[in-house]
């Protein structure tokens, strides 16, 4: 199955080789079917011109304007189970303000939304589209700009527990993503 997406795009995906697939099925515990994983394989690492907006129930959910690499998907994974918040779903893309927009492996394979907010662990789940083709063609470039009433309001938060978490999810995944020293607690 393929799906045209030369409106959102002229990049190419980077694929979803079949390791990354077969470590994707064992994380989850099911079979990803055939159709699924050649969409997969259209959309993982795409890169688009803008961030993606798809319309439902009369809102608007804007995605950030790039897909998963398959690693992305399986850290994200990793990094659920680490926070106690996995949601049964392949994560494939992020909500620009927050959240994850995932495949759902458990229900014939629909798109929901989960809305991370500030308390990852009760984040209910929104089904977006009964299906990741609908998704897809259901996406439109956001040129909505960006006012700066918008910006004014804007704050970030910092867990204090980051580097801990980060440090255990390269202990239970073998890979590194922090420099062995941190330069953030080095001395002057």
């Amino acid at each position: 199955m393929k799906v045209d997406l030369s409106h959102l795009t002229e990049s190419k995906p980077i694929g979803m080789p079949d390791e990354v697939i077969g470590r994707l099925q064992t994380l989850l515990g099911t079979e990803i079917p055939q159709d699924l994983r050649e969409l997969l394989d259209q959309i993982t690492g795409l890169k688009c011109e803008a961030d993606l907006v798809f319309q439902f129930n009369e809102m608007d959910l804007v995605i950030s304007s790039y897909f998963l690499t398959g690693e992305e998907m399986i850290d994200h994974l990793h990094e659920e189970r680490l926070y106690g918040t996995a949601h049964t779903g392949i994560p494939i893309a992020h909500g620009v303000c927050g959240g994850t927009v995932y495949l759902r492996h458990r229900a014939n394979f629909d798109v929901m939304f989960v809305d991370h907010g500030f308390n990852r662990s009760v984040a209910e789940p929104t089904v977006v589209a009964s299906s990741l083709s609908d998704f897809l063609l259901g996406l439109q470039i956001d040129d909505t700009p960006i006012s700066e009433e918008d910006l004014e309001g804007a704050t970030v938060t910092f867990n204090p527990d980051f580097e801990k978490n980060i440090r255990e999810l390269e202990r239970q995944t073998g890979r590194k993503f922090l420099p062995s020293s941190d330069p953030f607690n080095e001395r002057e």
